[in-house]
């Protein structure tokens, strides 16, 4: 699955990098670091006389034949092993086959924490993908296959990334629809990096998205943590509120005694974390009788005499 990626770059400067010409459908593309379904995104299609053109689609494909651009279903994805049977994919499997340029995709795993997919020199992932042509505007689709590596502890689906070596027999429009989806299936996906990165909300677009959470991410050690917060970040004196002592290997803040640390209380049950030592409290000594109160002897007689 890719619901979620990211398009830094205007048209005119995507267009440099990729070396083709542009229409007026993506010049009105806006660069985005939290592109979702719905929005307009750059796609590069093949034109009539054999050249590449930038051009805008909306993200979420509309076969030709219906009566409605709201689906029951969602179709801003497409699966390779299925896309060229599917009655809303065939047509656009057979003519509409695209490129997505993008710096990289979210994912979230199943406690819904958002990693950024991205290649490890951050150049442009072409994405492969499909377009469709809707009572004039063109809508698209990312097609999707078997996740692998790193990508499989994510999440079981990624995008069809396709080196610059295959863009041509992608945009060959004597293949079929069949054989181009077999070819691109059997290619090699891109070595991907996927640090855990801040939360990805539907109306935040910034540079900050594919950042790595600060207490999240995948390369930052707890050393590197107490020597973040530590240090201050003005004239380099050692910041007195945040002075960390170590404690298993971990980093704490002084005075402060975790539960991994800390011998069990003797509060008469069981420790919470399992495998730790416990004793059953001993008996104190026990108290002296309390002495019976006096009694009193008579009506009106004070009971201390």
């Amino acid at each position: 699955m890719c619901g979620r990626f990211a398009m830094p770059w205007d048209p005119d400067e995507l267009a440099d990098r990729l070396g083709v010409n542009t229409n007026e459908d993506a010049r009105s593309v806006a660069p985005s670091y939290n592109i979702a379904p719905d929005a307009t995104i750059a796609v590069i299609r093949r034109t009539a006389d054999g050249g590449s053109l930038l051009a805008g689609a909306r993200w979420n494909l509309i076969p030709a034949w219906s009566d409605t651009d709201r689906l029951p279903y969602p179709t801003f994805n497409a699966r390779v092993e299925s896309a060229a049977d599917k009655p809303t994919f065939r047509d656009a499997a057979r003519h509409g086959r695209i490129l997505i340029p993008m710096l990289g995709y979210y994912e979230w795993d199943a406690p819904r924490t958002p990693y950024w997919f991205h290649a490890r020199d951050n150049r442009i992932l072409l994405a492969a993908g499909l377009l469709s042509i809707w009572r004039g505007m063109p809508t698209c689709s990312i097609l999707t296959r078997r996740a692998e590596g790193r990508c499989a502890e994510i999440h079981d689906r990624m995008p069809v990334v396709i080196p610059p070596s295959r863009v041509q027999p992608w945009f060959d429009s004597g293949t079929d629809a069949q054989t181009a989806m077999e070819a691109v299936r059997s290619v090699c996906s891109p070595r991907i990096r996927s640090p855990r990165c801040e939360a990805t909300g539907p109306g935040s677009s910034n540079p900050s998205c594919p950042r790595p959470g600060r207490a999240c991410s995948s390369t930052e050690t707890a050393m590197d943590r107490f020597t973040r917060r530590a240090v201050s970040s003005r004239d380099g004196v050692p910041n007195r509120r945040a002075v960390w002592a170590s404690c298993r290997g971990g980093i704490r803040r002084r005075g402060c005694r975790p539960r991994a640390c800390r011998a069990p209380r003797r509060t008469g049950r069981p420790p919470d974390r399992p495998g730790t030592r416990w004793r059953a409290p001993r008996a104190g000594p026990s108290l002296p009788a309390a002495r019976p109160a006096p009694r009193c002897t008579g009506v009106g007689t004070d009971p201390r005499v």
